[in-house]
């Protein structure tokens, strides 16, 4: 047992801190989901991320603390026959274990001693644990003697079957260096989650290949087993801290003004996919516990949907740091497929010189299309009524007077013209007149 630990046989030095180059925040789901795990009790996880420490799931450097804490879980899980942190899945559990939410142990025969060393040991800060394994040790067996001998069994067996477990791990990955192919693989696993995450697809696939994200990268490295699995998986924690740092850094450029919140929540989101404990994503994500685990779950199966890889169209957009080129496609992105909201928000958070000669009175999209509206018929027009000025009546006659009676003389008849005279009578009548003079 004073031989046991990775960080002991590496001559108790503890790994590099990974790489601070972008931004991770998946990391420690990743890490959990990256090794084999069952759940074969309600409510926690049994396998390899049970037995992980806070700063194995952080990412962070290990050593010969990080061995400790591991050794503290296989003794405490063999001593009350439970894990001591409980997790219905691996994102609970990483949270259980980084803020050292203890399970309450069984009543049994665990003498009181050997419960506070293994409290200490499990402390969520490893400057908390004990100062090293024999410190440990020198805790664990110091009062053994006046413990009973039922007792005493029960706790060598376990203490024992910890060490046998733990040395039988360490054996089965050091009993041969990895081969020039094996870190040759690493080496282009990496390449490829960086080139993934250089075109923003970090969690959030393209259209053409819902497969080519740095995610399955990061988690294909945390699933490598073997001779290869230490470096492949400290290659995977540089890259989920660089990615995780990278989304948020993209979360804080969007964070600051109210338009640009709901677009920060989502990068800030995406980090957690890789760093579930990274401080500032975990204040500012937009999704619930439940909806991240699912995010999580497709991030890391490569099982999202065409409308999810859609909707985040938008943000690979968001993620361009070349100012000029991002707007041009958020111009080309609005007229082909934004909505009206989307384009309020775009306009006020890059102002409106960034969607210059796009139209602001787009409609609305809408899931469902909505049906055609039928024209209403047009109402006929009422009657034209013409008012028509009553004939007067003519005037009645007075009582008692009768009324005069008008003769009406009738009109002379019109002479007729004169007959024409024959020609031979005009001859014959005599003229009328002077007489000539002579």
């Amino acid at each position: 047992m004073a031989d046991f630990g990775l960080a002991g046989t590496a001559g108790q030095q503890p790994s590099p801190a990974p790489e601070s180059v972008g931004d991770s925040v998946a990391l420690r789901v990743g890490r959990h989901n990256a090794f084999s795990t069952a759940l074969t009790m309600a409510g926690t996880i049994m396998g390899t991320p049970a037995y992980m420490s806070p700063e194995q799931h952080r990412g962070e450097a290990t050593d010969a603390g990080s061995d400790q804490f591991s050794f503290c879980v296989a003794l405490w899980t063999a001593l009350y026959h439970q894990p001591p942190f409980a997790g219905d899945n691996l994102l609970d559990l990483a949270d259980s274990v980084c803020s050292g939410q203890l399970i309450k142990p069984p009543p049994g025969d665990v003498p009181a001693f050997i419960h506070d060393a293994l409290v200490r040991g499990l402390a969520a800060l490893p400057a908390q644990r004990h100062p090293s394994m024999d410190a440990l040790l020198a805790e664990l067996t110091r009062d053994l003697a006046l413990a009973r001998p039922s007792r005493w069994r029960s706790v060598a067996v376990a203490v024992a079957a910890a060490a046998v477990a733990a040395v039988a791990v360490l054996f089965a990955t050091r009993e041969r260096p990895p081969t020039p192919e094996e870190l040759a693989h690493i080496a282009q696993l990496a390449a490829d989650a960086r080139a993934a995450g250089s075109a923003a697809h970090w969690v959030y696939p393209p259209a053409s290949d819902p497969k080519d994200t740095s995610i399955l990268r990061v988690v294909a490295l945390d699933r490598t087993e073997g001779p290869a699995e230490r470096p492949a998986r400290d290659e995977a924690q540089k890259l989920r801290k660089e990615f995780a740092d990278a989304l948020a850094e993209l979360g804080d450029t969007y964070w600051d003004t109210d338009a640009g919140k709901p677009f920060a929540r989502d990068f800030y989101s995406q980090a957690l996919v890789f760093q579930p404990d990274h401080p500032k994503a975990r204040e500012r994500g937009l999704y619930t516990p439940g909806q991240m685990a699912e995010l999580l779950a497709k991030a890391e199966r490569g099982e999202f949907t065409a409308a999810d890889v859609a909707a985040a169209e938008l943000l690979e957009i968001l993620a361009d740091h070349d100012r000029g080129h991002r707007d041009e496609r958020l111009r080309k992105f609005v007229r082909e497929r934004g909505a009206a909201t989307q384009t309020e928000l775009l306009a006020a958070l890059l102002g409106p010189d960034a969607l210059r000669d796009v139209p602001q009175d787009m409609p609305e999209q809408s899931a469902d299309p909505a049906p055609a509206a039928t024209p209403e018929p047009t109402p006929e027009p009422p009657p034209v009524v013409v008012a028509v000025a009553p004939t007067p009546e003519p005037p009645r006659p007075r009582p008692g007077k009768p009324e005069p009676k008008t003769e009406t003389k009738a009109a002379p008849p019109t002479p007729a013209p004169p007959a024409a005279e024959p020609e031979e009578q005009r001859r014959r009548r005599p003229r009328t007149g002077p007489a000539p003079t002579s």
